[in-house]
């Protein structure tokens, strides 16, 4: 999707289209409109590098249910990959 941005918008969120789309992923996020994962997509890092962007901010993070699904899904990945064979 191609969204268009006016100069004085893209300037008040930071004057490249990087500042632009991470702060529209945190104001998404903080919302509770989109999970940590698709903020960090939508920012153009990974989830850890989002959680950063929020504490630059003062922001505090928003764990939610999906959040916890992810995560569990990451140490059973870690742990299946880890176990003795």
């Amino acid at each position: 999707m191609t969204l268009n941005v006016p100069k004085e918008v893209l300037e008040a969120l930071g004057g490249t289209e990087q500042s632009a789309t991470e702060e529209i992923a945190v104001v998404l996020y903080k919302a509770e409109r989109i999970s940590a994962s698709l903020a960090a997509e939508l920012a153009g890092t990974d989830r850890m590098g989002f959680y950063r962007l929020l504490d630059n901010r003062g922001l505090g993070v928003n764990y939610t249910e999906e959040d916890v699904r992810h995560d569990f899904a990451v140490v059973r990945d870690l742990a299946g990959k880890l176990a003795p064979r």
